[in-house]
């Protein structure tokens, strides 16, 4: 059973506000309406939907399957049916009239004045919520704000020629001047420095929206009936008495509704690097450097744009969390010591922070540096894509678990390819990590229109053996709890404890983004930690997001895997679900995360 709740697509401003020049004739579907650029996002939305339940939703609309709700808003009840378009795409056939052939599906709605779900608002007539809010207007948290709010209300004032004097004038103030720049009209200098480069005033102007939901009372008013009413429904879904027993809800509604529903604190993005060249000539490969201009192992033209391409998709998710220009105490980006991954972690920040000329910046440097912090590889033992060779506890679990008879199963498998592959190259190949090697260098060579040999291109694309033996060699990193610890526990607790520093309130600098370039044996050390890995090497980009996220005074960690073009896919993580509380994630990973200091753990004299 599935919710979505989203919010409507852009749309024209509300109403005109003091001192903004463009009345209603500049916005010929009036005020607050649905614009073409918004129906295009709804319908690419849908598609998006579609794509990613189309096992799950039959492709034709039926009523015991879905329902769709929306607040009583035009722009609303036409991103629901935009949406649709894209979720039960037009068909034609034989119960279809000529002229009607797209799916027709009802969207419901209740008079907004009573709609305490999805309306965007708490009805007016409920007095315990106004109650709690202007008790909350009285908290120092929020005198403070309203005394940083004073300068603006003086400047704004001034300026427009109007009394502003509430932060609700200024989050429709700034409101306005987005939709105004999203549709190119043009807004004077000193607002789009405020608009554009000015903290202060956006966290003033996104108070009153915070303000809604602030304390548990009020969160249990704005959000709490609609998340009450979806896991009533869970468990009718679960005792088998849900009439009907429909598989999808749409609610489609405001921003506030989505604030209120979870507020995303902290974020980890932990990613392999791009497209590469070979990290060495296999055995008996007949490419040589030569045929790799980069040097081996480098970032290829390839590798930039798809980490290009990844950092847009990050800022597309995050355009409302992150800043659009760098600032030190927003972000923090570290990369495994190789030039492969330094060089995707940039390529990466160019998408995430793109270009942009202003008075700061010189005329021949206009793209925004960002530091990439590394350490030496020999002592990296969060994301250098391997354990220190220091660390004697490690490899002495390892060389343990290789006698296992597990392991010596896996071997034994490999003896006809060893036999093989040593008749084929003329080089004797004796252990796993060499198939994985020669895999690897077949896999980059065909990826680059290189010509690899008939038998090579067999074991690459067709026997699933050879595929599992060529894994086996990383899986073998993190077979045991001991070995996931080295692997994986020292940065799923880096994380962690971030995470409670943040919620404590004692993290300094207090970031909100960490960015770690890597490899693909630290992406698949995270989902064997997690006990979600799927068999199938990480590609280039991978992608692990871990967030930390606040409901109904409750702090859960949500992680989110994309594997290169993938679909991203929330992590259901075993004994938890897809929403874990952090205490909970703690005490399910206390195996495997580490008690003491990494050179103790790993017996470094």
């Amino acid at each position: 059973m599935i919710h979505n709740l989203f919010r409507h697509g852009d749309r024209n401003p509300l109403w005109q506000l003091p001192g903004v020049p463009y009345n209603v004739s500049y916005w010929p579907e009036g005020w607050g309406q649905l614009t073409s650029i918004g129906k295009e996002q709804h319908l690419k939305l849908g598609k998006w939907l579609r794509s990613r339940y189309n096992d799950f939703l039959d492709s034709t609309y039926k009523a015991n399957d879905i329902y769709v709700q929306s607040s009583d808003f035009d722009r609303t009840i036409m991103s629901a049916q935009a949406n649709l378009a894209g979720l039960y795409p037009p068909i034609k056939n034989d119960n279809c009239n000529p002229d009607l052939w797209w799916q027709l599906i009802p969207v419901h709605t209740r008079v907004w004045k009573t709609d305490y779900l999805i309306g965007g608002k708490v009805p007016k007539y409920c007095r315990g919520y106004y109650k709690e809010l202007a008790k909350y207007y009285k908290t120092p948290e929020a005198q403070n704000m309203l005394t940083k709010a004073q300068p603006y209300f003086e400047f704004l004032t001034n300026k427009t020629g109007k009394s502003i004097h509430t932060t609700k004038m200024l989050t429709y103030i700034r409101d306005s001047w987005i939709v105004q720049s999203d549709h190119k009209f043009r807004i004077p200098k000193w607002a789009k420095k405020l608009l554009h480069e000015d903290k202060q005033f956006y966290k003033v102007a996104l108070f009153t929206y915070e303000a809604m939901c602030a304390t548990p009372k009020l969160a249990k008013y704005f959000s709490g009936f609609l998340f009450k009413k979806i896991l009533d429904r869970f468990t009718s879904k679960v005792q088998k008495t849900l009439y009907p027993n429909r598989k999808f809800w749409i609610y489609s509604s405001h921003d506030t509704a989505v604030i209120s529903f979870a507020k995303a604190l902290n974020i980890f993005d932990l990613f392999r690097h791009g497209d590469r060249s070979p990290q060495m000539q296999a055995p008996g490969d007949p490419y040589d450097v030569s045929y790799w201009p980069d040097g081996w192992g480098q970032l290829t033209s390839l590798g930039k744009e798809q980490h290009l391409k990844l950092g847009k998709w990050l800022r597309s998710r995050y355009s409302d969390f992150l800043s659009s220009t760098y600032h030190t105490n927003d972000i923090y980006v570290q990369s495994s010591d190789y030039d492969r991954t330094l060089m995707s972690a940039q390529a990466d920040l160019a998408g995430l922070y793109p270009p942009k000329k202003n008075a700061n910046y010189s005329p021949n440097l206009w793209w925004q540096l960002i530091p990439v912090h590394t350490r030496p590889l020999p002592t990296d033992y969060l994301i250098g894509g391997e354990v220190p060779a220091s660390c004697k506890a490690f490899f002495k679990e390892l060389a343990k678990y290789y006698q296992s008879p597990e392991a010596q199963n896996m071997v034994t498998k490999a003896q006809p390819y060893f036999a093989f592959l040593t008749n084929k190259t003329g080089v004797p190949i004796t252990n796993l990590s060499t198939l994985t090697l020669l895999r690897d260098s077949w896999l980059v060579e065909s990826d680059h229109n290189l010509r690899i040999p008939k038998w090579a291109e067999l074991l690459l694309k067709k026997d699933k053996t050879f595929y599992k033996l060529a894994l086996f060699s990383y899986e073998s990193f993190f077979a045991t709890p001991t070995l996931v610890k080295f692997g994986a526990g020292f940065l799923l607790k880096d994380m962690f404890d971030r995470f409670t520093s943040k919620i404590e309130k004692v993290m300094r600098p207090d970031r909100k983004f960490w960015i770690y370039s890597s490899h693909d044996t630290t992406v698949m050390a995270i989902l064997k930690a997690l006990g979600v890995f799927d068999g199938v090497f990480p590609d280039y980009t991978a992608t692990i997001l871990t967030e930390l996220r606040f409901y109904k005074d409750e702090y859960y960690v949500q992680m989110i895997y994309k594997n290169l073009n993938a679909i991203p896919k929330v992590i259901d993580i075993p004994g938890c679900g897809e929403a874990c509380p952090l205490w909970k994630i703690r005490k399910i990973f206390a195996n495997i995360l580490p008690k003491k200091p990494f050179d103790v753990e790993c017996q470094i004299n």
